[in-house]
C-alpha cells in the first residue's frame, strides 16, 4: 500500500534529506539512502525589491551580475542585472521567490533596459517573461520583448487577475 505522511513547520528556503524504512508484515528493510529536497520560498503579496546594494536579495536566483553602473545602462536609479549578449543564443536565466497569495488587482511590473554599444541593436534578441504556479515546475510565457535599438528604461506590467489565490513564481 501506499502511505501519506504530510511534514508540517518546516523551514522556507531550507534544504532537508529524508531516509526512508518500510515495516511491511513484519518485514523491516534498511534505511534508503537520502531524499534531498528543498523547501519553496514564500513571500506575501504584495513584493517590491529595490536592488539596494549588490547582495542577490533571498529567493532570487541569476546567473547575472548586479551592477549599478550608469556607464553601462545610463539612468541607472538602483542596482539592475546585467548581461552582455556577445555571441549568438546568448541566454540568462532570474528567477524570483514564489509571491502570494495573489489578490485581485495585483501585477507584475519590472524595469528593464537595453543599450548596445556597437550598433543600432535591431533585431539583437529577445527579453522573454514567464510566470509559474506550480513552484517553478513549469512556467508559460506571458511577455516577449524585443531588443531593438537603445530603448533606454522601459517598465513591463502583467495583470495577475487570473492567478488570484494562487502563488506566482
Amino acid at each position: 500500500g501506499v502511505s501519506t505522511i504530510s511534514f508540517n513547520n518546516l523551514l522556507q528556503n531550507t534544504i532537508y534529506n529524508l531516509y526512508l524504512k518500510s515495516n511491511c508484515s513484519g518485514y523491516t528493510s534498511t534505511w534508503s539512502s537520502a531524499h534531498t529536497f528543498k523547501t519553496e520560498y514564500l513571500i506575501p503579496r504584495p513584493w517590491f525589491e529595490p536592488f539596494s546594494t549588490s547582495t542577490v536579495p533571498v529567493g532570487i536566483t541569476s546567473d547575472l551580475t548586479l551592477s549599478n553602473s550608469a556607464t553601462i545602462m545610463p539612468g541607472a536609479f538602483t542596482y539592475y542585472f546585467q548581461r552582455n549578449l556577445v555571441g549568438a543564443g546568448a541566454t540568462s536565466t532570474t528567477t524570483t521567490m514564489n509571491v502570494g497569495p495573489i489578490a485581485a488587482g495585483d501585477f507584475l511590473s519590472f524595469n528593464y533596459g537595453y543599450r548596445n554599444y556597437y550598433a543600432d541593436g535591431t533585431g539583437t534578441g529577445n527579453l522573454e517573461v514567464f510566470l509559474s504556479t506550480d513552484y517553478g515546475s513549469n512556467y508559460t510565457s506571458i511577455g516577449l520583448i524585443p531588443l531593438e535599438a537603445n530603448l533606454g528604461w522601459q517598465t513591463f506590467e502583467y495583470p495577475l487577475n487570473s492567478y488570484v489565490g494562487q502563488n506566482v513564481k
